[in-house]
């Protein structure tokens, strides 16, 4: 069958030859080809005995339980595209970091303000429920984070925190987190810095003590970029001591910062008279600039029983309360008063001239009914006003020139007391206006010493 000699095929047909000898023709070639390579295996290892006895490898000829396989051979990493230099320079200068501006009460990137500070007070048996509502809007090109150190009064307990974006709000909870703001700093960081998803806020609020006194370190985010808007509501308790019949507050001042909003302040509460504002009728919002502090006075109703009041709220993870006890002023009594002026040498110049102001203060303080006397005295007494006269037809101007009688170089009470003594009863109050100089000595002693024995109070 293979008496034709095979022929040269230039343009890619087969010869019309049969198809057994086409076969043939195949398989012989394969049977060539792997003689071939078993005569080359053979050339060059010659001694097969000797490499069956001395492979270690001689149980596993092809390696598969080798460890020295292709799955340990160290591999290069292809290059990173994004690190080459010319991708780099082809993106420009990189833009620098945005740092925050700190200032006394807000700290954010430059474009955040203050865009509003709103503060409720109620005054109720004692105490103070202060809320604070504050806005911040972000006008820069960056999400920001608001960090606010909000001055409150001293022992203030912290008792809400709210925060919002739009109507995505959240309330605060005890903070049981473990980063360095707690659960705050791990909602921070856990965000990714590109999220531009419409999340839920977050906020956190701290007891912390600055060079002005004590404070809450408030911290909230995320704050959109242009024109962004996060809202703030802060609630604490704090003490307003109620002396006289008048409760008192003062809100610290928060400082001189120029992205910090004037407040305004009103104030409200349970049966309180004449709220007042830095002495100022509180009928309604009250302006406050930042760097000045605002003092709050309400007085109570004249009069009543004691009332006491419980005011519970959050501490940490404990609820705290605070109870109070107030009572509004008792109605005054009618008093006897003796007025004593004292017309030594040593009251000379402006102090003489303020005598008449002296008196007229002390009489226009005096509850209704009181009756008055009056004596002018150095180192001898004489009388000014014997007969009991109702406080509000006293006049001023016998007092003002009894000032100028020149009665001895000395201040000797025991000789005011003297003549004074049998207009004093029980309960009588003598008022000595002068310079405060008193001459000391035994008969001074006795006659003060007899004064208290007969009941009255003495006021120098």
């Amino acid at each position: 069958m293979l008496d034709h000699p095979p022929r040269v095929i230039l343009d890619g047909t087969m010869p019309a030859e049969p198809t057994a000898l086409l076969d043939v023709r195949r398989g012989m070639g394969r049977v060539f080809v792997l003689w071939l390579l078993l005569v080359s295996s053979a050339a060059a290892q010659p001694n097969l005995d000797e490499l069956v006895h001395t492979d270690p490898f001689s149980e596993d000829p092809i390696g598969v339980d080798a460890r020295s396989d292709l799955h340990r051979v160290p591999v290069t990493p292809p290059p990173d595209p994004s690190e080459d230099p010319a991708v780099i320079a082809s993106r420009g200068p990189r833009p620098p970091a945005v740092e925050p501006a700190v200032g006394e009460v807000l700290g954010a990137i430059p474009g955040v303000r203050e865009e509003a500070h709103r503060v409720d007070v109620r005054l109720a048996d004692g105490l103070a429920e202060v809320e604070t509502h504050l806005v911040f809007v972000n006008g820069g090109r960056h999400r920001a984070e608001v960090r606010y150190v909000l001055p409150v009064p001293p022992e203030s307990e912290l008792a809400a925190l709210e925060v919002c974006v739009e109507d995505k709000c959240r309330r605060g909870l005890p903070d049981t987190g473990t980063g360095a703001l707690g659960a705050y700093d791990d909602a921070l960081r856990s965000r990714p810095p590109d999220d531009r998803r419409a999340a839920l806020p977050i906020a956190h609020a701290r007891p912390v003590q600055t060079p002005r006194g004590p404070a809450l370190e408030l911290r909230a985010a995320p704050l959109a970029a242009g024109g962004g808007r996060l809202a703030l509501r802060v609630r604490y308790v704090a003490p307003a001591p109620v002396l006289g019949g008048v409760a008192r507050l003062q809100l610290p001042a928060r400082g001189r910062d120029p992205r910090a909003a004037a407040a305004e302040v009103s104030v409200g509460g349970r049966s309180l008279l004449a709220p007042s504002i830095d002495g100022l009728p509180a009928s309604g919002p009250t302006p406050v600039d930042p760097w000045v502090p605002a003092e709050i006075t309400a007085r109570l109703p004249t009069g009543g029983e004691p009332v006491a009041s419980a005011l519970h709220f959050t501490c940490g993870d404990r609820t705290c309360a605070r109870v109070r006890v107030a009572a509004g002023p008792r109605a005054s009594r009618p008093a006897d008063l003796v007025v004593l002026v004292d017309a030594s040498p040593s009251m000379e110049g402006p102090a003489r001239g303020r005598v008449g102001a002296a008196i007229a203060a002390l009489l226009a303080s005096a509850p209704p009914g009181s009756r008055v006397r009056g004596a002018v005295f150095g180192a001898r007494a004489e009388p000014v006003l014997e007969e009991p006269t109702a406080a509000d037809r006293v006049r001023l101007a016998p007092f003002a020139r009894a000032a100028l009688r020149q009665l001895g170089a000395a201040t000797r009470f025991e000789a005011a007391w003297e003549l004074v003594e049998p207009w004093v009863g029980r309960g009588a109050k003598v008022v000595v206006v002068g310079d405060g100089a008193i001459a000391a000595g035994a008969e001074a002693r006795a006659a003060f010493g007899a004064a208290r024995r007969a009941g009255s109070r003495c006021r120098c």
